[in-house]
């Protein structure tokens, strides 16, 4: 009884510390994506719209991560009518710390776009 107690216990340090490091956040960004286009006819177009991306994530420890996003356009007017796009996507976040307070960090991930 008493291994299972300490064993118990054991687990309960290590999920303590490990939890001290997780760290959850929330971003947003904003931008323009431009739409340009030619058709066989010689004719074309051009147009601005404006994008927005919202992702929340969750950083497990100072080397991983995992976020989750969600991004939109306005419509963009063209020959064809109005385009919009909007899309959600998955992502691994792998950090390197460069210092206590900057990380330099790359993702890779899945995207599904409607």
């Amino acid at each position: 009884m008493k291994k299972y107690l300490l064993l118990a216990g054991a687990a309960c340090l290590f999920t303590s510390q490990a939890n001290a490091e997780i760290k959850p956040y929330i971003g947003m960004d904003i931008g323009a994506s431009r739409i340009e286009y030619s058709n066989q006819l010689g004719g074309g177009h051009a147009d601005t719209s404006m994008v927005a991306d919202i992702n929340v994530g969750i950083k497990f420890n100072q080397y991983f991560g995992l976020e989750v996003s969600s991004q939109g356009s306005s419509e963009a007017d063209t020959e064809l009518g109005d385009l919009s796009y909007s899309a959600v996507g998955l992502d691994a976040v792998g950090y390197i710390p460069l210092n206590t307070k900057l990380d330099l960090f790359a993702m890779a991930g899945v995207g599904f776009k409607n």
